[in-house]
């Protein structure tokens, strides 16, 4: 349920703000390999990260240079039942 959410988030802001045409939107979900996210991340960074929260932490684990919170100005965190358990456990 969670993937599929985020894969919802992703498609509208996806659409929203290619009119804009000047801002990436990175879709980062579980169940897939670690490597094209960070191989993209490093070609064209991201503006707006859509992510579940394992593959978020994963992400963060994974010491990416291009992948980080020193320039983060907004963080904002789904209050999804499901995700709620692992905000509570993982990233504590």
């Amino acid at each position: 349920m969670v993937r599929e959410l985020a894969k919802q988030i992703h498609e509208v802001y996806s659409k929203l703000l290619e009119a804009l045409g000047k801002f990436r939107v990175q879709l980062l979900i579980g169940g897939s390999n670690i490597e094209p996210d960070k191989q993209a991340f490093r070609e064209l960074g991201a503006n707006f990260i859509i992510a579940t929260p394992g593959k978020l932490k994963e992400m963060m684990n994974s010491k990416l240079e291009e992948f980080s919170f020193k320039n983060l100005d907004l963080f904002v965190m789904g209050n999804q039942l499901s995700g709620n358990k692992t905000r509570t456990t993982d990233f504590e």
